[in-house]
């Protein structure tokens, strides 16, 4: 069984970083 959590925070993290990639440094 997948990881919800996990998934959701990655896409999460790739959402982010798409919109502001700045806020990764």
């Amino acid at each position: 069984m997948l990881n919800w959590n996990l998934l959701v925070l990655g896409m999460l993290c790739i959402a982010s970083g798409s919109l502001q990639p700045s806020a990764l440094s």
